[in-house]
């Protein structure tokens, strides 16, 4: 069951929604540069139910999520998103919880690979993974990410991870509220190379979080490496990015040459594979997928 995480506060430029233009939508279905691109379709689509009234997300969001799969049929199963949020200690937040957004049925499953029904979903993992495009890397004056950078003991006396409304998935069990979709980026000490993966984060204070790699997971290979050498690994936490990255970080194997990136551009990469001729292949066009705007905790 995915899980994402808005926050507004971190915004501290707001898009502005009058003279914003979405990405435009390809022959196969739409293409998104951000999470609010993609429940912004899920709504076009009718496949997002929203909730207004105070929720606690300690016992009552997930509960209340699981009950459509008890008893409702695929089909009528939907995203959620939860837009009034407290916990067991009283506190409100300044963000929103958006759950099953990523399979909750076939057609949300559909919807996140940009697809208009779930018959073209095989035929898409295949062209992802068959036909890789390699990301491009844009100079950091470019790319908006670390706009706020948190460092230090402010991390606690800004609330750090504790200041996200992360959901307690499993209320009575769960020792800790869990970031249960969130996607790892580990750097290979040794040759460079980048894995992204969903590993499941347990938030355990404003300052410290416990993540599970297990023996055999490439970015539990990445941290061996990195003990033994000495040093920190260097590893970033991603929430909330677009479905690409998700669908992507989903598979345990890829084709030779293949990245979870490549795979993901490949994803969403908007080109037919029909060339004029066996000697002329068709030009592939790179998506313009944009990145949120982030905060880094030291």
């Amino acid at each position: 069951m995915s899980t994402a995480v808005a926050h507004r506060s971190l915004d501290h430029e707001p898009r502005d929604e009058a003279t914003f233009k979405p990405e435009p939508r390809s022959k196969s279905g739409p293409i998104y540069r951000d999470i609010r691109e993609y429940l912004a379709e899920l709504d076009r689509r009718e496949l997002l139910i929203h909730v207004k009234r105070l929720m606690n997300k300690d016992t009552e969001v997930m509960p209340l999520v699981r009950w459509q799969f008890r008893g409702l049929d695929q089909s009528q199963r939907k995203g959620w998103l939860f837009e009034n949020l407290t916990d067991s200690r009283g506190r409100k937040f300044d963000g929103s919880v958006a759950v099953g957004i990523g399979g909750a049925s076939p057609q949300v499953y559909a919807a996140a690979m940009g697809l208009e029904s779930p018959k073209g979903v095989g035929a898409k993992w295949l062209s992802a993974m068959t036909n890789p495009i390699e990301p491009v890397e844009v100079a950091r004056d470019r790319a908006p990410v670390k706009e706020v950078v948190i460092n230090g003991s402010d991390i606690v006396k800004s609330g750090g991870i504790d200041q996200f409304p992360v959901t307690v998935t499993n209320p009575g069990t769960d020792v800790s509220a869990y970031f249960s979709a969130p996607i790892w980026i580990t750097r290979d000490p040794k040759t460079g190379v980048y894995n992204a993966g969903t590993y499941r984060v347990m938030v355990k204070a404003a300052d410290r979080a416990g993540v599970m790699m297990l023996t055999g997971q490439k970015s539990r290979l990445h941290w061996e490496k990195a003990r033994a050498l000495g040093r920190p690994l260097e590893a970033v936490l991603c929430l909330s990015v677009v479905p690409a990255i998700t669908r992507s970080t989903s598979i345990s194997t890829s084709p030779s040459g293949a990245t979870i990136t490549s795979s993901a551009n490949g994803m969403f990469a908007c080109r037919r594979h029909r060339p004029r001729s066996r000697r002329r292949k068709t030009r592939r066009r790179r998506p313009r997928l944009r990145q949120q705007r982030t905060t880094t905790l030291r």
